[in-house]
């Protein structure tokens, strides 16, 4: 567990989605302040977990890509959402990270 200095700027409580999002954009507009975000779950995470979209609908693209300036990432890095993906067995398909993805580009 890393060590936490006894006062902090600013602290995010929880490491999800919203709150890594609010952590990014603070310290993009905040750059000398000092940042905690305070998770509760265990890491490493499955990769699944970090999927920029699954937990988002389309209007948020405009935040993501613009605000937080994460346009190129989404375009090399993500498949796009446009309302369904599809996730297909990949051995015993017990772990999503594990499965065959399907998503339209388009």
């Amino acid at each position: 567990m890393q060590q936490i200095k006894e006062q902090q700027d600013i602290v995010i409580l929880g490491g999800g989605l919203a709150g890594l999002s609010c952590a990014l954009q603070c310290r993009q507009q905040l750059p000398q302040a000092t940042i905690t975000v305070l998770e509760k779950r265990h890491h490493p995470v499955p990769e699944a977990a970090f999927k920029v979209g699954e937990s988002t609908v389309e209007v948020a693209a405009h935040y993501f890509a613009n605000v937080l300036g994460l346009k190129q990432h989404i375009l090399e890095q993500q498949l796009p959402k446009l309302g369904l993906r599809f996730f297909f067995p990949a051995g015993d398909n017990s772990r999503i990270e594990t499965r065959r993805e399907l998503g339209g580009k388009r």
